[in-house]
């Protein structure tokens, strides 16, 4: 039949489900735990200061950046 295609529910239905499931959890600890989300961006941001640093470091001690 025509529409027997609409019933099924087909593989990325499911992992459309599981998505806005995992993205729905997020968005609540977000809202309720806000400090866990500002402590993992200053996380972040210090891992990318230190790759800056070391990077510079790098490029100091081999004599291209002076």
């Amino acid at each position: 039949m025509y529409f027997d295609h609409i019933s099924k529910p087909k593989q990325y239905d499911k992992l459309l489900l599981l998505f806005a499931w995992l993205y729905s959890c997020v968005l609540l600890v977000t809202f309720h735990r806000k400090d866990l989300i500002f402590y993992f961006f200053q996380n972040f941001e210090i891992q990318l200061c230190n790759k800056g640093t070391e990077k510079m470091n790098f490029l100091m001690s081999v004599g291209i950046y002076r």
